[in-house]
C-alpha cells in the first residue's frame, strides 16, 4: 500500500500502518504548471521554480521527483 502525504507535516510513518509513505512536496498551487508538457518537462519546470524560490536545491528536487516517479 502506498500512502501519499501532504508534505512532511503528517507523521503517518509513525502510526504503524503497513506500506510505503511518500510525502508529496511540490506545492502545485505555487508557480506555473504548464499544459502540454510531458512528465520530464513538467518535472524540470517545477524543480527550477522550487529552486528559484530557495525552497530546495534543484538537484535535490530532481532526485525527489525521480523517486516519486519510480514509486508511482
Amino acid at each position: 500500500m502506498l500512502h501519499l502525504t501532504n508534505g512532511d507535516a503528517t507523521r503517518i510513518a509513525k502510526t504503524g500502518l503497513a506500506g510505503r509513505v511518500m510525502p508529496w512536496r511540490d506545492m502545485l498551487h505555487e508557480g506555473q504548471v504548464a499544459a502540454g508538457l510531458d512528465l520530464a518537462g513538467l518535472n524540470n519546470m517545477r524543480s527550477r521554480f522550487i529552486a528559484s524560490r530557495g525552497w530546495a536545491e534543484a538537484t535535490a528536487v530532481d532526485q525527489s521527483f525521480a523517486e516519486w516517479d519510480a514509486c508511482l
